[in-house]
């Protein structure tokens, strides 16, 4: 069954959240991506978006402009920050086709993208000519799914991912789900905070609460 997004009911913005939202929607529901996450820590930098896509890693940066975007190519490593300096260094380890197999370095994904508004798709393709590898994704709010692939990204490196980059991608994800739920349901009427561990379930139907219980973490 198709994914038809409920945010569509709202005003569309172009910022750095709603082009992620819309990139993790297209790549869950479209592309049927099984594990996501946002803002994995990656030695000294963070990447915006990972996906494993069966056996492969593919990383997502998410820039909404042309100075944005310039900053993950920072030349200036005396006097930049700790992130661009971190930032110069993974896009060069990417260009050389990086290792995943020194755990101390930047972990380099098996694909690349650049995820921007389609008005800087030009700058962008242009930009990225020395690093021919790298794919491009285009965001308009008057695309299907708001989000279309604009140049495929090639091949980085043939090493497997092991289990330290997976395990990160998991508990990213598990660590965004938690904070999901809090705050959906930490206001949320018809459920109060018990006095002791964990929250009570309020059945409108009954006088009495049923406390929720899990037996499977020890």
């Amino acid at each position: 069954m198709p994914y038809k997004s409920k945010r569509k009911t709202f005003s569309i913005k172009l910022n750095t959240q709603q082009v992620t939202t819309d990139l993790l929607a297209y790549l869950r529901f479209q592309k049927h991506i099984f594990l996501l996450a946002t803002e994995v820590a990656n030695n000294g930098c963070v990447s915006d978006v990972l996906a494993l896509d069966g056996k492969a890693i593919v990383e997502f940066e998410v820039k909404i402009s042309t100075s944005d975007f310039k900053k993950d190519f920072e030349k200036e490593l005396v006097g930049g920050t700790k992130k661009s300096r971190s930032h110069v260094l993974k896009h060069s380890s990417y260009s050389q086709g990086g290792s995943f197999e020194d755990e101390d370095k930047i972990f380099c994904p098996h694909f690349f993208y650049f995820a921007v508004p389609m008005i800087i798709v030009p700058f962008v393709r242009e930009y990225c000519k020395d690093y021919p590898n790298y794919g491009i994704i285009g965001w308009s709010k008057d695309l299907k799914n708001r989000i279309s692939t604009i140049k495929p990204a090639r091949l980085l490196n043939n090493d497997p991912p092991n289990k330290l980059v997976v395990r990160k991608i998991l508990k990213r994800a598990t660590s965004e789900l938690i904070k999901v739920r809090d705050l959906l349901y930490s206001n949320q009427p018809g459920v109060q905070e018990s006095e002791d561990y964990g929250y009570d379930i309020l059945d409108e139907n009954s006088k009495t609460t049923e406390t929720t219980v899990n037996d499977g973490i020890k």
